[in-house]
C-alpha cells in the first residue's frame, strides 16, 4: 500500500518541491515530481537594514508556492509538508511572512531551527547512502547557512553555521569575476567561521570519517566536475558519487577567473545557480579542508526526503 505526499522547503536562495509515493511496507520513497525556483531571500534580507523580507520577495514566494501546490494537487498528494529554513530564521518579520503564506495559500509552514533542519537532512542522506559502520560528517550547504551532523546518528553533534552560497556571494563577491582580494577574504571567512562553530570537531578521514555533502551547490559542483548535465541532477545519477578535493580545487580556480556569462556558458548553469556557484564551491573546498578528508560523497537526497520520512515514521508509530 502506498500514499502520495509532498514536501516543500522555502530556503534562502531557492524554494523546492518534492512529490513522492511512499511505500508503507518498505518505507521507501518513489519520487513523482521535483521542482525548484529561485526566490533570492538572502539578497533581500542581507540588503535590508532591519533584516526584513521585502514585499517583492514575498510575492515571488507566493507565486512559486501556487505553482508547487498546483503540481502537488495534480498528482493527488494526500498531504503537503512545508518548512522554512536558512535566512528566514533570521528575518525580523518571519512570523508575518509565514502568516502571509497561510492567508494567501492555506499552506501551513513550519519554521525549522538549524538543528531540526540538520537532523532531517541527515535522515534523508542516510537513507540514500550506505555508510556501513563508518562515522559520517553530513553537511547541507544552502543559500544562507550550512547544517552539519557529525558522528553517530544515535548521539550526533549538530550545528547550523552561517556559511551559505548566497550569503557568501553577497558578502564577498564585489566584482565579476571576483578579485584576488575578494577570494582571499572569502577563504578567510570560511576558515574562521568553520573553526569557530565546529571547534573541537575536526575529525578526519584517518579516524574513519566519511564526509557527505548535499545542497544545490554541492550537486551542481559534482555535475560540473563529472561532465554531467545540470539537467540530470537527480538522485539516480548523483547519489553516492565521489568528488575529490583536487578536482574541486581546480574547479574553484577556474570559477574565480570567470564572469557570470562564462560560468553559465561553460557549464550550462542557469543564472540563479551561476550567481552563487563560485562562493559556494569555495565553501565546499573549505569544508573538505577542515575535515582533511580529500574527498566527499554527494547526496541529492536531502531535507525534502527527510521531511517525508519523518512524517511517515511518526504516522506509522502514532
Amino acid at each position: 500500500m502506498s500514499t502520495i505526499y509532498a514536501s516543500i522547503d522555502i530556503g534562502s536562495h531557492t524554494a523546492r518541491l518534492l512529490v513522492a509515493e511512499v511505500d508503507k511496507m518498505s518505507a521507501c520513497l518513489h519520487p513523482l515530481a521535483r521542482k525548484r525556483a529561485y526566490i533570492r531571500l538572502a539578497e533581500e534580507v542581507g540588503r535590508s537594514e532591519n533584516d526584513l523580507i521585502q514585499s517583492q520577495a514575498v510575492n515571488r514566494v507566493l507565486n512559486v508556492l501556487e505553482d508547487f501546490l498546483q503540481c502537488a494537487g495534480n498528482l493527488n498528494a494526500q498531504s503537503i509538508h512545508a518548512v522554512a529554513t536558512g535566512i528566514v530564521r533570521d528575518a525580523s518579520n518571519r512570523d508575518i511572512f509565514i502568516e502571509k503564506i497561510y492567508r494567501s495559500t492555506g499552506l501551513r509552514v513550519r519554521l525549522l531551527t538549524g538543528n531540526e533542519e540538520a537532523l532531517l537532512t541527515a535522515k534523508g542522506v542516510r537513507q540514500a547512502l550506505d555508510f556501513k559502520e563508518r562515522r559520517a560528517a553530513i553537511f547541507d550547504l544552502g543559500g544562507g547557512s550550512t547544517e552539519f551532523v557529525l558522528g553517530d546518528p544515535a548521539g550526533p553533534f549538530v550545528a547550523s553555521v552561517p556559511l551559505g552560497a548566497a550569503l557568501l556571494t553577497l558578502r564577498h563577491m564585489k566584482s565579476d569575476p571576483p578579485s584576488a582580494r575578494d577570494i582571499r577574504a572569502l577563504e578567510r571567512d570560511i576558515e574562521s567561521t568553520l573553526s569557530l562553530y565546529l571547534r573541537g570537531r575536526r575529525e578526519t578521514a584517518d579516524r574513519g570519517l566519511v564526509l557527505a555533502g548535499t545542497g544545490g551547490t554541492v550537486s551542481a559542483l559534482g555535475a560540473m566536475i563529472n561532465d554531467i548535465s545540470t539537467h540530470d541532477i537527480v538522485p539516480e545519477i548523483l547519489n553516492g558519487l565521489t568528488v575529490k578535493r583536487t578536482d574541486i580545487d581546480s574547479t574553484c580556480t577556474a570559477l574565480s577567473r570567470m564572469n557570470l556569462e562564462e560560468r553559465m556558458s561553460l557549464w550550462d548553469l542557469d543564472r540563479g545557480r551561476a550567481d552563487v556557484i563560485t562562493a559556494g564551491s569555495f565553501a565546499v573546498k573549505g569544508i573538505i579542508d577542515f575535515f582533511q578528508t580529500g574527498q566527499m560523497l554527494i547526496s541529492v537526497t536531502d531535507l525534502l526526503e527527510g521531511i517525508l520520512l519523518d512524517f511517515f515514521e511518526g504516522d506509522a508509530n502514532g
